[in-house]
């Protein structure tokens, strides 16, 4: 895993203008969305194969 710098996440918290702890929450939940979602449907996927090839 990558370490993020301090100068990284300065920029990070400016550019997102987070003022609060919310800010965070909704910052980083937008930031891995669509990661999550991805891994979710991945799960799926292999949870319907193999309920499909244990049929």
């Amino acid at each position: 895993m990558t370490k993020v710098s301090k100068e990284q996440l300065r920029k990070f918290i400016e550019g997102n203008n987070l003022k609060s702890t919310e800010d965070v929450q909704a910052a980083l939940r937008d930031l891995f969305a669509g990661s999550m979602q991805e891994m979710l449907e991945a799960v799926l996927v292999q949870k319907s194969r193999e309920g499909i090839d244990g049929a």
